[in-house]
């Protein structure tokens, strides 16, 4: 097993994790669950897969090393901005 693999399994299996609080958007996603015929907008966990489209552009973008952080506006003819809009 790789080293980051075993790191990261002496992390998960650390009982300090216990001690770490659920964040409070996860606390109020529980609250949220409870409440019967509600649409539910809090975590943004997609049930549907990414369309393949997006995914190249994002490999596209990967492979020429387009992996930077832009504006907050992005960046004009930026593939992967692109595809999806």
């Amino acid at each position: 097993m790789p080293q980051l693999a075993n790191d990261l399994l002496k992390i998960a299996q650390s009982n300090n994790l216990k001690e770490i609080p659920p964040s409070g958007i996860r606390a109020f996603d529980v609250k949220v669950n409870e409440i019967p015929d509600v649409l539910k907008l809090t975590l943004g966990e997609p049930d549907l897969n990414t369309p393949e489209h997006i995914k190249q552009a994002a490999v596209d973008s990967i492979l020429n090393n387009d992996s930077h952080y832009s504006s907050q506006g992005g960046r004009l003819n930026y593939v992967l901005q692109s595809a999806i809009i």
